[in-house]
């Protein structure tokens, strides 16, 4: 029996802990950073954009070393509690940003994320890797889908209450978003305190000694070889890029005053309801991966994440925005339960961390760029030619991942019919 049975039921009990810690860590603060940047600190279009794609560019700086260097470890748990906390840290920073004499505050705002997001996209690639290492494959899917739906619902309740008290106060006043900025901080140190308590596996290696360690070059060798996850590598930078490019004019869109002109507890409300419908579907997208397979979920929840922009399009009411998240809400469960999913089906378990941040990378290069195009399109046109432009590259990305999976099928029946 794989030795991660072992401990299942306390790994399991004490990950969902740290997942409601670490949901409460996230959603505390992320929701309202939009608004803050905007109605306190008064950011440009093109900050805005900078919000997005600066975060990106500190984040891919420490992917790749960072997983060459997660794969020499026995201790995955170690460094993941290490990074997570530096990246607790900054949360620290943020609320205390204020108090400092600055003329630009957004530019501040804007540097302290980015820096965080160095530690941050580490720490997330370690706790996958940790969790491929401590959730059997078979357990995986259920496990993930029934520790989704608490952090969802914890995380829609922490964004609604923060939204609430918010919204109470004028939305140019700081210290609101100080408080929840501090709050993040502690529940981002009791996170890292019940990951200390997972229990981690370490497998015996017949000789004794660690598993030899690959240079980068032979990484990426190899990581070529792997058509399978080549050709899924390639889908999913183009269905990132069409993701991505509207992050920025969906905060623009949202927030500023020449379109839906959202407060802290309208824009919760959007978070909470989009929560809600993630909530709701993530066991039933669970039991249709278990019955289909993740690649043909992540095809349809794909397509449907690809109406988001077609839809905002149509309406500028903020009831109907708060339905549209609804909507969507549903097929975002799907995909980012499949996602992950679906790069642990293709990856080698030997060097899980370093292939999948290669993934991350090449998502987070694109997060570069994305956001900016997305802003550039439109300021030189319109918001809505943004939308159209970002809801079809998200279309022809969920019909690729469709291609990847007919391909892989295909491979299979050649494979079969060779034997």
């Amino acid at each position: 029996m794989n030795a991660a049975y072992r401990y299942l039921r306390h790994n399991i009990r004490l990950g969902n802990t740290q997942g409601i810690f670490s949901v409460l860590s996230l959603n505390l603060y992320n929701p309202f950073i939009p608004i803050l940047a905007l109605k306190v600190f008064h950011a440009s279009d093109q900050q805005m954009a900078w919000l997005s794609s600066l975060p990106a560019i500190t984040g891919i700086l420490a992917l790749i070393p960072g997983a060459i260097f997660l794969d020499r470890l026995e201790n995955k748990k170690r460094v993941t509690m290490v990074t997570l906390l530096a990246a607790r840290m900054f949360l620290f920073v943020i609320g205390l940003l204020p108090f400092f004499h600055s003329q630009n505050f957004a530019f501040w705002l804007i540097l302290f994320v980015a820096l965080m997001n160095f530690p941050l996209p580490l720490g997330t690639l370690f706790w996958q890797a940790l969790i491929g290492k401590i959730i059997p494959q078979l357990e995986r899917a259920k496990v993930l889908a029934y520790r989704n739906r608490i952090t969802t619902g914890v995380g829609m309740l922490a964004t609604l209450v923060t939204g609430i008290v918010i919204s109470r106060f004028p939305e140019d006043l700081a210290w609101p978003y100080q408080v929840f900025f501090l709050l993040a901080f502690l529940a981002g140190l009791l996170e890292v305190y019940y990951l200390s308590r997972l229990k981690e596996v370490h497998p015996v290696h017949e000789n004794g000694r660690e598993q030899p360690v690959f240079r980068l070059i032979e990484l990426l060798k190899r990581v070529w070889r792997e058509k399978r996850f080549v050709h899924f590598l390639t889908a999913s930078l183009l269905f990132h890029f069409g993701w991505q490019m509207a992050w920025p004019l969906f905060n623009i869109y949202q927030v500023d005053e020449r379109f839906v002109n959202m407060n802290a507890f309208w824009l919760s409300m959007v978070t909470v309801v989009n929560s809600v419908a993630q909530m709701a579907a993530f066991g039933w997208w669970g039991r249709q991966a278990d019955r289909f397979g993740n690649g043909k979920i992540l095809v349809i929840s794909g397509i449907g994440m690809a109406l988001n922009p077609y839809l905002y399009m149509m309406t500028n009411n903020v009831w109907a925005v708060v339905g549209i998240n609804f909507l969507i809400g549903l097929f975002v469960a799907g995909f980012i339960q499949t996602l992950f999913n679906r790069q642990l089906d293709l990856v080698p378990p030997e060097h899980r961390a370093f292939f999948l941040s290669i993934h991350a990378f090449v998502v987070g290069v694109s997060n570069i760029f994305a956001p900016m195009a997305g802003v550039a399109i439109f300021q030189a046109t319109s918001m809505n030619t943004g939308f159209f432009i970002s809801g079809t590259i998200r279309m022809m990305g969920a019909f690729a991942f469709g291609l990847v999976m007919l391909w892989e099928m295909r491979q299979i029946t050649r494979g079969n019919s060779g034997t």
